[in-house]
């Protein structure tokens, strides 16, 4: 009798976590050539608009927006938002969403007149309703010309790179075998009878 209460106390408590359960949309909503000022030699900049959207069942509160733009594998835009934007649950209402644009300046004006492929990868930060910090990825390749952006294919997120000697094992089992490496480097080749090798 008691199992059964506290599989049922478990079960309850499962349902409740699942309805609390929160993430941010961001959704791409157009771009458009920035219009040059009068009298003034600007560089060329396409203005990419998104919407971070809360479609769960709770409030959370948007910290920050961090999002890269990649023509080249040589250079990389890099733009951040601060904010402390309260997006009310699901469409309700206007209030669910963020609107947010990026200044490019990476996109030339011919390419962007033709259409090309950017690739743009982010990250949104909030607090969710459990007070807890989260953050959600979002991007790919998008295309992008006069009027229009349209996501091609999602990515994933950026790894970082690096180099390793040797086999390298990742993870926690990694760890055990540098560890291990660096003791036989330290100590050296052994011979027999325990002294070591010159």
């Amino acid at each position: 009798m008691a199992l059964r209460t506290l599989t049922a106390i478990k079960r309850q408590a499962d349902m409740q976590g699942a309805t609390l359960l929160q993430w941010a949309d961001v959704e791409e909503v157009g771009c458009a050539r920035e219009p040059p000022k009068a009298g003034r030699k600007d560089p060329f900049v396409v203005n990419i608009q998104f919407v971070v959207v809360n479609n769960t069942a709770n409030v959370f509160t948007l910290l920050k927006i961090e999002t890269a733009v990649s023509m080249s594998s040589d250079e990389t835009e890099v733009f951040t938002i601060d904010t402390n934007t309260v997006l009310s649950p699901r469409r309700e209402s206007e209030s669910n969403r963020c609107s947010f644009y990026i200044p490019v300046q990476s996109i030339s004006e011919e390419w962007f007149r033709t259409g090309t492929v950017v690739t743009i990868n982010g990250h949104v930060t909030f607090i969710d309703c459990m007070n807890q910090r989260r953050a959600e990825y979002f991007g790919g390749l998008y295309e992008c010309g006069p009027g229009k952006i349209e996501k091609i294919t999602i990515l994933g997120m950026v790894p970082d790179r690096a180099v390793e000697d040797g086999v390298y094992i990742p993870g926690e089992l990694g760890n055990i075998s540098k560890r291990l490496q660096r003791m036989i480097r330290s100590h050296g080749p052994q011979k027999k009878g325990g002294k070591k090798a010159n």
